[in-house]
């Protein structure tokens, strides 16, 4: 009896995962499989919303500001997508930020951390957050100024993570560079960095990926002769996205000169 009696539970259990399973996989805004795709969850949840006008889901999807009443209506989707839309767009309110931050999903926290508007309460909750996910997110956030941030770093907290905040002063990126403490995303969060300076951008051309070149193509802060160097760079394409990068500030009125050269 009691064989028959286990059997039937576990029948019923695995009945139970199966249809859950199936549920999660028809989702019709989040997959259930693969990777996420935040835009393709939002615009399905989109479709569905015919009383949001189509200029406000254009700017919606473009993370363009749109109506703070709007954004708290829509960081209580069903999409987690669509939350995680709400995070990312610079319009969001305070009050709507704090519930992000409390949001059931990982990948929803995970964007509201590094928001502006964040309150430092908040941030200081997803600091402490059960994902390390988040928590390397929660480092990205401007609240935190560079004394803190030198105070975290001495604390052993990411390298790579704290290197992706606007407020990294240089001698600061340097430091974790020199650590050998990032990882693989080191180069391209250096590369992006306001605070670059010709040091940090020979230490991504020494170490960097191909990846981190083209993102130091997109730096307005990158110096005259890195970007000269790149335009020579035995990568075709780098040396390509280079010289138009030097076209370019040539049209705004930005020429590129170096001593030595005309």
């Amino acid at each position: 009896m009691t064989h028959w009696r286990n059997c039937s539970r576990r029948w019923l259990s695995g009945l139970v995962l199966t249809g859950a399973l199936a549920g999660c996989i028809n989702d019709a805004f989040d997959p259930w499989l693969g990777p996420r795709r935040p835009r393709e969850g939002t615009e399905r949840y989109l479709s569905t919303r015919p009383d949001v006008s189509e200029s406000d889901k254009y700017n919606f999807l473009q993370r363009q500001p749109i109506a703070p009443e709007l954004l708290a209506d829509l960081a209580r989707s069903p999409s987690r997508d669509t939350r995680a839309y709400v995070a990312m767009n610079p319009a969001t309110p305070a009050d709507t930020l704090v519930a992000l931050a409390a949001d059931p999903d990982i990948g929803v926290r995970q964007y509201t951390a590094p928001h502006p508007g964040l309150p430092r309460a908040a941030l200081l909750r997803l600091f402490a957050d059960p994902s390390a996910l988040v928590r390397d997110a929660a480092l990205a956030s401007p609240v935190w100024q560079a004394e803190e941030l030198w105070t975290l770093y001495r604390q052993g907290h990411a390298g790579d993570a704290i290197a992706g905040n606007p407020n990294a002063p240089a001698a600061l990126l340097m430091a974790i560079a020199r650590s050998g403490r990032g990882s693989s995303l080191l180069g391209y969060q250096l590369a992006r960095s306001p605070q670059i300076t010709p040091e940090i951008e020979a230490f991504v051309l020494a170490t960097g990926s191909g990846t981190d070149k083209l993102t130091l193509l997109n730096n307005p802060r990158l110096s005259c002769p890195t970007l000269l160097d790149l335009a020579k760079d035995p990568e075709p394409h780098i040396a390509q996205r280079a010289r138009e990068t030097a076209e370019e500030r040539d049209s705004a009125g930005r020429r590129c000169r170096v001593k030595g050269r005309p």
